[in-house]
């Protein structure tokens, strides 16, 4: 799967050689399948030694990011202007900022509108990144887009290399894509930080949000929560209104003096079940109860997006109670679109079950230390549930399949996972399977598979130095394909066949390859409205 950090280096003409070289033009060589458009993207992914220059220099990066972007809309006809007429919503954070926005699209098309998503990374398929009215891309409408503007900006290249990678290039092709689908809204989730990412190009949303915010890519985005604050705090805008999930006091104080000196309007979010429902129980589409926040975050942000439209939200009340420094937005009337919106989203991959006989797959892309925390509490929980709910005299066996990428310290991950329950705990590479032609969407050039196993080794031995008093016992996989086998293989490590709840967790990357073999249309299961999805493969 393409890694995120791949998708923010800026490729500079002093370490051109490290990058892979731009093919020939698309059309010239009439590529028409999208497997070979997928291909042909995949040739804009920076590898491993430009992630490290970008690593060791990430003010070099940071600094040419926008006005590139700039550059490239321009390349293919659009102007920063033109992307006034999406109605932005932007969104940063740490953790949960895939979760508001889908929480954001979710309700917004059932008012009626045209939406636009943008997010990464994606689970499966490429295409996910790019949504209009909720669903994918098409590989057809898919490949005519990538079409339209790699040749574009292909054919006004000032030097050979000078095409954009990875990540720049999608978002270029989604703005794109959301100008010509003339969607009503587009909700655009930042990639990584918000001050230099290229999604800031957006001057005017209609309305910001940060969710909730810890430690990530800290080799780019600082150390400290107060550094991190500041970088996620860059897509605020003068007189546009921003709203945060609750954050710790350093982090908050960061946010305020930001949108102080921006001149946006900063308010607190609260949990989505202080708003009034009527009397009806607070129902998610999205399991765990660090959606609420998130949730929480969303309503406030469609509102605002409503009522900017002047036909539809609730009206706000005055704020009357502070958060620290900052007023805390008040409760709102959930309506019924809202309601449903909140009830009917769907986010794959996190926090997400789904049943395939005896095996069960608790599945959640958690790639941060809290997240961690968070998702092992979830697992302990739905696990119980599930349980209890598919009662079976058959002894029920727990097994951690884990994978940790980048920069991330494992131990500061698996120390959480030590209460679980597991009997065994499997490493893999974010590999799908030895021969990936019909998983193009899972290649990444940034990742060296001898690296990759290596780093699965080590994160072993820190689970056996964390957790070794425990007797769980380990294995390593040499991809996620050959882990699959070993856990469905007729369950050989009990002599009566079990029952297995199997929890794949630390990288979203990791989860998408699991869910390209189980799952690859995203479709097979369906939600019984708890999160879980059921089926047969």
């Amino acid at each position: 799967m393409v890694l995120v950090g791949s998708s923010q280096v800026i490729t500079s003409t002093s370490i051109v050689s490290a990058t892979t070289s731009v093919r020939t033009s698309y059309t010239e060589i009439h590529q028409t399948d999208y497997e070979e458009v997928i291909s042909t993207l995949n040739s804009l992914q920076s590898n491993a030694t430009v992630l490290e220059w970008a690593r060791k220099n990430p003010g070099a990066v940071a600094v040419r990011s926008l006005p590139q972007t700039i550059k490239y809309l321009a390349r293919v006809g659009l102007s920063v202007d033109d992307l006034n007429q999406l109605n932005v919503i932007h969104v940063s954070g740490t953790k949960g900022k895939g979760s508001t926005c889908a929480f954001c699209e979710s309700i917004l098309r059932r008012h009626g509108y045209k939406t636009g998503f943008y997010s990464s990374p994606h689970v499966v398929a490429v295409r996910e990144r790019i949504r209009i009215d909720g669903r994918p891309l098409s590989e057809t409408a898919f490949s005519r887009y990538f079409r339209e503007v790699y040749d574009r900006l292909y054919e006004k290249r000032s030097y050979p290399e000078d095409m954009p990678p990875y990540f720049k290039f999608l978002t270029v092709m989604g703005f794109y894509v959301f100008v010509k689908e003339k969607v009503d809204v587009a909700i655009v989730e930042v990639g990584i930080g918000g001050q230099y990412d290229c999604t800031n190009v957006v001057r005017k949303p209609v309305v910001c949000g940060v969710s909730s915010l810890g430690f990530d890519h800290t080799a780019i985005l600082g150390a400290t929560l107060p550094e991190i604050a500041w970088q996620k705090a860059g897509i605020f805008k003068p007189d546009v209104p921003a709203f945060t999930s609750p954050q710790a006091d350093e982090a908050l104080a960061v946010l305020a003096d930001r949108a102080r000196n921006i001149g946006a309007a900063l308010f607190v979010s609260p949990s989505v079940e202080s708003h009034d429902w009527h009397g009806t129980p607070v129902s998610l589409g999205l399991a765990g109860n660090v959606q609420r926040a998130n949730a929480g975050l969303a309503v406030q942000l469609v509102n605002v997006w409503l009522r900017s439209r002047k036909t539809s939200g609730v009206e706000w009340k005055p704020c009357v109670k502070m958060h620290g420094s900052i007023p805390l937005a008040p409760s709102l009337d959930i309506t019924g679109e809202m309601a449903e919106g909140l009830g009917g989203c769907d986010w794959p991959g996190r926090h997400q079950v789904l049943r395939r006989g005896n095996l069960t797959y608790f599945l959640d892309g958690a790639h941060t230390p809290e997240s961690a925390k968070t998702c092992a509490e979830w697992f302990v929980e739905a696990s119980q549930r599930e349980n209890f709910d598919v009662w079976s005299s058959r002894p029920l066996k727990r097994i951690l399949l884990f994978n940790a990428t980048g920069a991330r310290c494992a131990d500061s991950f698996l120390l959480h996972f030590g209460d679980c329950g597991f009997d065994f705990a499997v490493f893999c590479p974010n590999i799908a399977m030895k021969s990936v032609k019909r998983l193009a969407d899972q290649v990444s050039v940034a990742v060296m598979e001898d690296e990759s196993l290596r780093r699965c080794e080590s994160n072993r031995t820190t689970w056996s130095k964390l957790h070794g008093a425990v007797g769980v016992r380990t294995k390593v996989c040499a991809t996620i394909s050959d882990a699959l086998d070993w856990v469905s293989s007729g369950f050989v490590f009990c002599s009566d066949p079990s029952r297995v709840h199997l929890l794949v967790t630390g990288s979203l990357h990791l989860v998408g390859g699991v869910l390209s073999i189980l799952d690859p249309d995203l479709e097979s299961g369906k939600k019984n409205g708890s999160g879980i999805c059921v089926g047969s493969v």
